[in-house]
């Protein structure tokens, strides 16, 4: 997984703590529903440091839920 936070997003410290909380909800989200391995890239925009934890995770979660299921080659 690799994370696409500029600085337009604030501080490195805002952008370190929305980077720590988007790591630690794709491997809660991992464990609960386990998928194939695959690449993720995440992007994020201004609005994404205003949410609080759980939104965040009610947010990304709807996202991942939409993804395809990772093909096996």
């Amino acid at each position: 997984m690799a994370f696409a936070i500029t600085r337009a997003l604030g501080s490195a410290v805002t952008r370190n703590r929305l980077r720590r909380r988007l790591r630690v909800l794709l491997v809660e989200f991992d464990r609960a529903q386990p998928r194939q391995p695959s690449l993720l890239l995440i992007g994020a925009t201004p609005k994404a440091v205003e949410l609080t934890f759980d939104q965040l995770r009610t947010e990304l979660t709807l996202l991942l839920q939409q993804l395809p299921p990772a093909s096996s080659a």
